[in-house]
């Protein structure tokens, strides 16, 4: 029931704020967005982002590289996924990119995959690392 998720919860980050205080308020701090928008930076450079998009294989987190700010959201930030090779993208024409990102996985032809293309949504508190020294 919900209320004994919300104990398991709480009790979880009692856990890790006890284990580990440095980790804990790191991630708490991140629920501000100016934070997040600080620990992203103005120079693009590799970051660590946590999220369950990248699946339980992955250990829920990649290695992303920040491409741009969304043309319409400006909460939104786009990144390239550094577990494929982003030289493919420099060789595509607008079309083709287009159809790898919008097309269904299921509707795309045999041997074409989707763009490892993600979204970071900066006033969702995303956890995003720029420096493993943190």
């Amino acid at each position: 029931d919900a209320v004994s998720d919300v104990r398991a919860t709480i009790a979880l980050a009692r856990l890790i704020r006890n284990a580990q205080p440095r980790l804990f308020d790191f991630c708490l701090a991140l629920r501000k967005k100016d934070r997040v928008v600080a620990e992203i930076g103005d120079a693009p450079r590799p970051l660590l982002h946590i999220s369950g998009m990248y699946g339980v294989e992955r250990g829920c987190m990649a290695v992303v590289w920040p491409l741009g700010g969304h043309p319409t959201n400006k909460n939104e930030l786009i990144v390239w996924d550094l577990a494929f090779d982003p030289s493919e993208l420099f060789d595509m024409d607008v079309a083709t990119i287009r159809e790898r990102m919008f097309t269904r996985t299921a509707d795309l032809a045999e041997g074409t995959t989707r763009l490892p293309i993600k979204s970071i949504h900066i006033n969702k508190s995303p956890i995003v690392i720029s420096n493993m020294k943190t």
